[in-house]
């Protein structure tokens, strides 16, 4: 086992709520990025299943209001969770049985018949860089797809704004590496895909910052631009990219 799984499996056998395995503490990110998320989705409401790449224990479906509506179109669609960690698949199909999960190591084996949409939510930048290319190209096989992944480029114009802020820059999390732009493009490359920032706002104002702000206040304007003003993603620039089509 690498020692990436091994930090995943370690993670998720201690991790209180599904939520907390996937992105710890962070409650108000992991709800913008569902509703996120539930938007793309929505746009190809009846175009065949859901395939949840690194699903980890089903997080995408905690609880929130999108959450559940999320949760409804799977069922609506079809959905399969695929991910490395045996301990996440477990609690996965514990929590929700009503879903097939499966233990798929991605950096080796990754055959599913590209059909319907692909769902990825920073799991390929958890995958080595050097074993990793294979799976983007199948990933933008797909007639659809909504990926969230940190990207290099955007870590950097993040840490720009920040700095001038005076906040502390962010780095890569334990275990990951960022898409590079070349990976990026390859993503860009599937038909009508179209790149935003949806969570780029969020991260600039509060991500890491220990003087605390009124994150519900920052929340509020991020939920705005996910679903009234699309068109401020494409202004935006942030630390974690969405490709989506």
């Amino acid at each position: 086992m690498n020692n990436g799984l091994q930090y995943w499996n370690n993670r998720w056998t201690s991790a209180a709520t599904p939520g907390e395995g996937s992105w710890s503490g962070d409650a108000a990110a992991r709800e913008l990025e569902q509703a996120w998320v539930l938007r793309q989705l929505t746009k190809t409401a009846n175009e065949g299943p859901i395939l949840d790449l690194g699903c980890g224990a089903a997080a995408i479906f905690e609880p929130t209001w999108f959450g559940r509506a999320i949760k409804k179109l799977a069922i609506e669609r079809g959905y399969l969770g695929v991910d490395g960690s045996m301990q996440a698949v477990e609690r996965a199909r514990k929590a929700y049985p009503e879903f097939r999960f499966r233990v798929v190591d991605l950096e080796r084996q990754f055959d599913e018949k590209p059909e319907g949409t692909v769902l990825s939510r920073r799991t390929i930048q958890n995958i080595d860089r050097t074993k990793r290319h294979g799976l983007i190209e199948k990933v933008s096989q797909f007639p659809h797809g909504v990926v969230l992944e940190g990207s290099l480029r955007g870590m950097l114009l993040t840490n720009q704004v920040r700095r001038a802020m005076g906040h502390n820059p962010l780095n890569e999390p334990e275990w990951n590496q960022f898409l590079n732009e070349a990976e990026v493009a390859c993503l860009l490359s599937a038909r009508r895909a179209k790149l935003t920032f949806p969570l780029g706002v969020y991260y600039g104002l509060t991500r890491g910052i220990l003087n605390k702000r009124d994150v519900q206040e920052v929340v509020t304007l991020c939920l705005d631009v996910i679903r009234e003003d699309p068109g401020l993603e494409e202004r935006a620039m942030g630390l974690i990219c969405g490709v989506s089509w």
